[in-house]
C-alpha cells in the first residue's frame, strides 16, 4: 500500500508541475480531483502507528493532507469523506503527537513536555468544536435514515480519534484506571453504533476508529463479537482478514505494553509492518 502512495504522489507532482503550461481538461480534473482525494483517504486511514516510527509506512504531510479543505474546489471532493474530512485530519496529526510523546519518554522525560501539551490542547479543541457543514456534504438532501445513520458514524469516528488522542498522551503505557476506564467507554459506544451499521453504506469508512478501538479492548466478549462482525463483512476483501489476524495476535499477547494504540503499533512492527486498511 505505502509503495503504491508513494507512487502515486509522484505522479501527483508530475501533473502539479505541468499545470501551468499544460492545465488538465475538464474530465481529467475530475478524476485528478478525486484521486487526490482518495490518495488522502488511504493515508488517513493507514495512521495506525507514530509518525514515521517504521521506514514501511512513511508518508508525506502534503498541504491538503494537513488541510483537506483546500481540495474543495474540485467537483468530485466529498466523495470519500463525506463532509467529515476536517475530523480525518486530525489523525496524522495526532499521529505527530504520538511521536514526539514516544521520543519524551524514550529520552527520559516523563511528563509531557509543553510541546507536547499545547499541540494535545490544539487537537482537542478542533475535535470538540468541529460540526458537520452542510456545504460540504456532497448531496444536502439526504433521507431521514441516512442522516440518523451519518449522525453514528460521526460519533464512532469522534471516538475513534479521541481513542487515539487519549493514547497518545499516554505514550509507551496505559496505567492510569481512569484512563483505562475513558477508553472502555469509548470501546462500548463504537461497538454498539458500529454494529448497528453493519450492513449500511457507511460500514467501509468505519475500519480506522474499529481497528483504534479493536486495540483497546480487553473483554473477550468483545473480542469474539467484534470478529464475528468483521467476518461477516459483506466487504469479503483481504485487508478485513489481516485485520481480524492482527487483532487476535494483540489481544493473544500477555505483555501488558500490547494495549490501546502503542500496542497496536509494537504488534504492527513486529508482525505486519505493511498492513493496511481501505
Amino acid at each position: 500500500m505505502f509503495r503504491h502512495l508513494g507512487a502515486s504522489r509522484e505522479i501527483m507532482a508530475e501533473i502539479e508541475s505541468r499545470q501551468p503550461t499544460e492545465p488538465l481538461g475538464t474530465d481529467s480534473e475530475t478524476l485528478y480531483g478525486l484521486g487526490l482525494e482518495l490518495y488522502a483517504y488511504l493515508i488517513f486511514v493507514n495512521c495506525l502507528t507514530p509518525y514515521g516510527f517504521l521506514h514501511e509506512r512513511q508518508f508525506y504531510l502534503d498541504s491538503f493532507i494537513i488541510s483537506p479543505s483546500s481540495l474543495a474546489s474540485y467537483s468530485t471532493f466529498g466523495i470519500m469523506f463525506a463532509g467529515l474530512h476536517d475530523l480525518f485530519a486530525l489523525i496524522p496529526q495526532i499521529s505527530l503527537l504520538f511521536r514526539d510523546r514516544l521520543i519524551d519518554q524514550e529520552s527520559g522525560i516523563i511528563e509531557p513536555s509543553i510541546a507536547c501539551v499545547e499541540l494535545h490542547t490544539q487537537l482537542e479543541r478542533c475535535l470538540e468544536d468541529w460540526n458537520l457543514s452542510q456545504k460540504d456534504l456532497v448531496s444536502p438532501f439526504l433521507s431521514d435514515d441516512c442522516k440518523h445513520d451519518l449522525s453514528k458514524v460521526i460519533k464512532i469516528l469522534q471516538l475513534g480519534i479521541e481513542i487515539y488522542l487519549v493514547a497518545s498522551m499516554q505514550g509507551l503505557s496505559i496505567v492510569n484506571p481512569k484512563i483505562v476506564c475513558q477508553l472502555q467507554s469509548h470501546v462500548d459506544g463504537i461497538l454498539d453504533l458500529a454494529l448497528a451499521l453493519h450492513y449500511s453504506q457507511w460500514s467501509p469508512i468505519l475500519l480506522w476508529p474499529i481497528v483504534i478501538s479493536g486495540s483497546c479492548i480487553v473483554q473477550r466478549q468483545q473480542q469474539k463479537h467484534l470478529t464475528k462482525a468483521l467476518r461477516e463483512s459483506k466487504y469479503r476483501m483481504n485487508h478485513v482478514t489481516r485485520t481480524i489476524s492482527l487483532l487476535h495476535r494483540l489481544w493473544g499477547n500477555p505483555d501488558p505494553l500490547i494495549y490501546g494504540p502503542y500496542g497496536l503499533y509494537l504488534t504492527i512492527s513486529q508482525s505486519d509492518t505493511t498492513f493496511s486498511i481501505l
